[in-house]
């Protein structure tokens, strides 16, 4: 699919970030899975951002996301496979930043 942008966050909250694949998918499919990845990009060793849990619905996922590393940026896959056998993958990058 695609990378879907930047998101931004600071190191001591926890956020959630959805993907809707609502217009990726044709009419009666659903996901029926869904996981995801983080990799600090700044820092490949770092691994301070931590992955909750990766919930779905029919049409939508949710990964939940939280501490990291003050000006260090990641990059966060989600996957989902769909009841007709699809793939999906997106990515985002999410900034890390104390202000």
């Amino acid at each position: 699919m695609a990378i879907l942008g930047k998101q931004r966050k600071q190191p001591r909250e926890t956020w959630d970030y959805d993907i809707d694949y609502a217009g990726d998918m044709p009419v009666g499919d659903k996901v029926v899975s869904a996981s995801a990845s983080v990799v600090c990009i700044t820092d490949p060793t770092d691994t301070a951002l931590t992955k909750g849990s990766v919930t779905f619905t029919d049409l939508a996922s949710k990964v939940w996301l939280s501490g990291g590393t003050d000006k260090h940026s990641y990059k966060i896959t989600v996957f989902a496979t769909t009841e007709g056998g699809r793939e999906l993958e997106d990515e985002f990058i999410l900034n890390v930043k104390e202000d």
